[in-house]
């Protein structure tokens, strides 16, 4: 981001801008400029029958310092008139953000917005006119909170990018008439802690209009991206939840719209977004950090990843939200390419709520248990990983059993633990990146007896005594407790389910006692080997028993 932005503001201008004049219908949509650009009085203000928005963001370089910043300006048309500015220091990594509530007042026909907070602050974002009129698609911002300002002029490289293909989408709240403005080439001024400096950069913009209604802290929740890349491509898209934290497949809650070219603009549901990090932001409030764009259809595969993390927008109704500046690298048609994106989550992540449901305490086990849990608030963002613990000694110590799983049961042979002890099981969700964890432990404990847990859970041959494989099944390394009643040559085989062999350990000369020998679940070329059942061979003095292990992943 911090070395391609001034060439990418020349890139859009060598394009033909036929489109670039009042009045203007995109082909096929439902928006006309600049009418569509003015206010929608029908959906906003306190009486209004949905809601209405103009939304700014924009990524910034200093003119003579070549300090990076970034901002975000929104302005409401429904109850209250909220008014929300971020500014931010890239370089720093400051981050200050003012909502206040005012007074609003736009022009119908076209661009022409004005507000008045209730602390004082007088803003305009408006469409630049001169002596024939107005100038299409250029645009004027004041707007700032106290020390922090923002005076830019904005003009528009490429054709708008019209949402859901025609300019009209649907979701769960309503409906919503929808543009983009993607490529908005800005110069002017920012005022960062009451120092003034000349800015260049590119911003983009939304307006969305209609019978609908989204707000923070209000049960709407969603993670919303826009993205402009080094080869010219823009793309707006977006994941929403609904009230049980699902994701579903159509474009009522996934929908991404891509700006190609200026001549082909496109529109898919199929595509996935991947949360691969997570960033605390206080007690069980978790914002997804890292995320990963794949969209096989057009060959597209995307990391965007925040500047810093500390960008948290408080709103009017004691809620907040993540809004702030990412970086983007990724592949394009095989091509590498690199961007810069803006983030706004309002969906918030929480910590797991695990009930290990069996075993829960008082069983008896004489062969193998089904170990099974259930998740009370599953989240389609954040698909955990399980690993389970088991302690001999009433939670004084936890030993790893598996760990890995994504499925809610497991089924545990317990052919290697001593009879007559009693166990605690432990089972830890978490995610991705470990960063969100839940756990629940067996109330009681659960005792294993009986015919799979022999004496001392042994196997007595002439030549030696097998304690059992530990933990089986296994992770990364099994254990393997034997006694020699004398000193004897002693070896183990692994072989797969169909007979050929994985792994020979050397031959080695024990002495008589107990020892305990290891495999790393890796083959005679160092290469670890994939899950599954394992036939295991011991040989020592003369004698061979065989023992079936398992190996999870």
């Amino acid at each position: 981001m911090k070395y391609w932005l001034v060439v990418l503001l020349f890139v859009p201008l060598l394009l033909a801008q036929d489109w670039k004049s009042y009045p203007y219908l995109p082909p096929g949509g439902t928006i006309a400029f600049p009418v569509d650009e003015g206010n929608h009085s029908q959906y906003g203000g306190s009486l209004g029958q949905g809601m209405e928005w103009w939304y700014l963001n924009f990524h910034l370089q200093s003119v003579t310092t070549g300090r990076h910043y970034s901002a975000m300006v929104t302005y409401f048309d429904f109850f209250l008139y909220p008014r929300i500015i971020n500014v931010a220091d890239e370089d720093q990594h400051l981050f200050h953000s003012f909502t206040s509530t005012g007074i609003l007042n736009a022009s119908v026909d076209s661009l022409n917005l004005t507000y008045l907070s209730t602390t004082g602050d007088v803003d305009f974002f408006r469409n630049l006119r001169d002596s024939t009129g107005m100038r299409p698609f250029q645009y004027q911002l004041q707007a700032g909170a106290g020390d922090y300002q923002l005076n830019l002029t904005l003009d528009l490289q490429k054709r708008p990018l019209l949402i859901g293909q025609n300019g009209l989408i649907y979701f769960s709240t309503g409906s919503s008439y929808y543009y983009s403005l993607t490529y908005l080439a800005v110069q002017g001024n920012i005022v960062f802690a009451g120092i003034t400096d000349t800015v260049q950069g590119v911003a983009w913009m939304d307006h969305q209009y209609g019978p609908f209604f989204v707000q923070p802290g209000a049960g709407d929740s969603y993670e919303w991206f826009s993205v402009q890349l080094s080869n010219g491509v823009d793309i707006c898209f977006w994941n929403a939840f609904t009230p049980q934290n699902t994701i579903p497949t159509d474009d009522q809650h996934r929908l991404s719209t891509l700006y190609l070219d200026d001549f082909h603009q496109d529109t898919t549901s199929q595509f996935r977004i991947e949360r691969q990090k997570f960033w605390q932001y206080e007690p069980n409030a978790y914002f997804a950090s890292q995320f990963v764009y794949a969209d096989s259809i057009h060959d597209l595969y995307l990391t965007i990843t925040p500047v810093f993390q500390e960008q948290v927008v408080p709103f009017i109704n004691l809620s907040y939200f993540w809004e702030g500046s990412c970086t983007v690298s990724g592949t394009y048609q095989g091509n590498p390419v690199t961007g810069m994106a803006f983030a706004e989550l309002l969906h918030i992540y929480r910590e797991p709520q695990i009930e290990l449901i069996s075993p829960n305490g008082g069983e008896v086990v004489t062969d193998s248990i089904r170990i099974h849990w259930t998740l009370q608030n599953p989240d389609d963002g954040n698909p955990l990983r399980y690993d389970l613990f088991y302690s001999p000694d009433s939670g004084a110590n936890f030993y790893p059993l598996v760990s890995g799983l994504t499925d809610t049961t497991f089924w545990w042979d317990v052919n290697g633990f001593p009879a007559g002890q009693g166990y605690l099981l432990s089972v830890v969700g978490y995610s991705v990146d470990s960063t969100i964890v839940g756990a629940d432990t067996s109330d009681g404990f659960f005792r294993v007896e009986g015919s799979s847990a022999l004496t001392s859970h042994s196997v007595v041959t002439k030549r030696f005594l097998l304690h059992g494989f530990y933990p089986n099944p296994f992770n990364n390394r099994l254990t393997i407790a034997i006694t020699l009643p004398r000193n004897s040559r002693f070896s183990f085989a692994v072989y797969d389910v169909l007979g050929r062999l994985v792994y020979r350990s050397s031959v080695a000369q024990l002495s008589a006692g107990k020892h305990r020998l290891f495999w790393d679940g890796r083959d005679m070329s160092g290469r670890e080997v994939g899950s599954g059942v394992y036939l295991v061979k011991l040989t020592g003095g003369g004698a061979q028993v065989v023992r079936k292990v398992m190996l999870v992943r």
